[in-house]
């Protein structure tokens, strides 16, 4: 599975492509203290979740060019310039092509920003200022803002490229704890496995996402996650990111702290079967 960025015919990750989420649904777990539940999860299509949909706060008119510092890729966390799914003044679903690139033409972070024109599918492309560049099968670059048609048509998808990991502890001080999850394994062309998971909150319009070849912790606040992606906060917003690869369909809800076997789910069969049974 690659993950949601691979910003042609919205395979944005491989799965973040696909960067490669969600609803809301959360239960309690009725695991022993102490012990890790195997109860296989029956997944609820995304489609039929009910999501409280947050009223996105207006775009402010002007944006406040900002500094460069060690703290730029965390901005969204302290709220600043504004709330998921807002990032740095641009609102998925409500700011057009054209006004998010005039907004990030004044962020002082960013060294250039251009259109990138590509059929139905377009981008609003940049680079950060210092000359950082994400590596690996995501893409190179600051980050990407994709639209469809003209640039008066709004953004659907922003995914900012990070310079390093941010731990999911400091996302739940910020944001709580997720809304949906999707964890599993791709089997590599050329032997071996990779692990990954997506964290969703669907009812902010965001997801994480991270990935191994051995599989990782996540009963704790101290993983982390390399992607982000931030979509409108509503079914038509998450579908029209992750649809196309039909991820959505192995999204559950959010239990708690569990291991990865708890929530991992595989994509080489048509059910819902954990990977600690294969």
């Amino acid at each position: 599975m690659r993950r949601i960025n691979s910003y042609t015919g919205l395979t944005l990750l491989p799965l973040f492509f696909i960067f490669g989420l969600l609803l809301q649904a959360c239960g309690n777990s009725t695991a022993a203290p102490g012990t890790i539940s195997t109860t296989p999860i029956t997944a609820t299509p995304v489609t039929t979740l009910g999501i409280q949909t947050a009223t996105p706060a207006p775009l402010a008119p002007t944006v406040t060019p900002i500094r460069y510092g060690a703290d730029w890729q965390t901005r969204w966390l302290q709220k600043i310039p504004c709330a998921a799914p807002c990032w740095e003044g641009i609102t998925p679903g409500l700011t057009t092509a054209k006004e998010a690139l005039d907004i990030l033409k004044k962020n002082n972070n960013i060294a250039q920003v251009q259109i990138n024109w590509s059929g139905s599918q377009s981008e609003v492309g940049w680079e950060w200022i210092g000359g950082f560049q994400a590596e690996g099968d995501y893409h190179d670059g600051g980050g990407r803002a994709l639209f469809e048609g003209g640039d008066a048509m709004p953004i659907f998808l922003i995914g900012p490229n990070l310079e390093k990991p941010i731990f999911f502890g400091d996302i739940i001080k910020v944001y709580g704890e997720p809304s949906h999850i999707l964890a599993g394994f791709n089997r590599n062309v050329h032997g071996g496995t990779t692990y990954f998971y997506y964290l969703a909150y669907l009812p902010l319009g965001f997801a994480l996402y991270h990935s191994e070849t051995h599989k990782f912790d996540i009963s704790s606040k101290k993983f982390y996650f390399d992607s982000i992606l931030f979509f409108a906060n509503n079914s038509d917003g998450f579908n029209k990111v992750f649809a196309g690869e039909n991820d959505y369909k192995y999204f559950v809800p959010w239990r708690g702290f569990k291991s990865f076997d708890f929530y991992c789910q595989t994509r080489e069969k048509n059910d819902f079967e954990p990977c600690s049974n294969i």
